[in-house]
């Protein structure tokens, strides 16, 4: 039940393009710790883990919400906070 929130959050930061990179590290955390866990827990339940921590690095690395999403426009409307280019 604790994993709920932090799946949430993944869940709804990827498809916003709000805090990409952030969400992506997050799904990557969630599936690593699911793949340990699961330890053979089936072909079906692995295969996903390492679907979702292969798409959770992508997103850390490409931080697609610039160009597709929220990161993008809050981007634009705060050009001056650096801080902000590293987590979206």
């Amino acid at each position: 039940m604790d994993h709920l929130p932090r799946e949430a959050a993944a869940g709804i930061s990827l498809p916003l393009g709000l805090l990409t990179r952030i969400g992506g590290l997050v799904a990557a955390l969630s599936a690593l710790a699911n793949l340990l866990a699961a330890a053979g827990g089936g072909a079906d339940s692995i295969g996903q883990n390492y679907l979702l921590l292969i798409l959770g690095v992508l997103f850390i690395i490409t931080a697609p919400g610039r160009r597709f999403g929220l990161d993008g426009l809050l981007l634009r409307r705060y050009t001056n906070m650096r801080w902000l280019r590293l987590v979206m």
